[in-house]
C-alpha cells in the first residue's frame, strides 16, 4: 500500500517508532471486545509517564498496551490502549500515525498534547 497524499508506504504509516516495554500480562477476557467509541475522553489528571508495560491478547495477537484508569483509585476502570499519538484538529482528533490518519475516539490528560487511541475495555471485571 502507498499513501499518495502523504507519499509514504504502509510500513512507514503503520510501523511503531515507540519502543514497547510490555512485560506484564493482563489476565482479562478481551474476546469480541471492540475499541471504545466514546469520542474524546478528557481526564483532569496530569499526564502520568505511561509506557507500554502491559500485554493483552486482541484478535489472537499479543499487543503491548498503555493501561489507563478512567475510574478512581478506590473503583478503578482500566482501559488498555494500543497506540499513542498527538492531539490534532483543535483538540477534536488524535493523529495516530505519520500518514495523518486520525480518530475522534481517544483519551487525553490535562495539559498534555499526547492522545491514547484504539482503547479496549476487558469483558471481565478482573483486569
Amino acid at each position: 500500500m502507498y499513501d499518495a497524499a502523504a507519499q509514504l508506504t504502509y510500513q512507514v504509516c503503520y510501523s511503531d517508532p515507540e519502543a514497547s516495554a510490555a512485560a506484564i500480562p493482563v489476565d482479562a477476557d478481551f474476546t469480541g471486545a471492540a475499541p471504545l467509541e466514546e469520542g474524546r475522553i478528557a481526564l483532569e489528571a496530569s499526564a502520568p509517564n505511561l509506557v507500554r508495560e502491559y500485554t493483552v491478547t486482541l484478535l489472537g495477537q499479543r499487543e503491548g498496551v498503555f493501561r489507563i484508569n478512567l475510574g478512581t483509585l478506590v473503583a478503578p476502570d482500566f482501559v488498555y490502549c494500543t497506540g499513542r499519538g498527538n492531539v490534532a484538529g483543535g483538540g477534536s482528533l488524535c493523529r495516530i500515525n505519520p500518514c495523518d490518519y486520525t480518530t475522534s475516539h481517544f483519551i487525553t490528560f490535562a495539559s498534555d498534547n499526547a492522545c491514547y487511541h484504539t482503547c479496549f475495555r476487558p469483558n471481565a471485571a478482573a483486569a
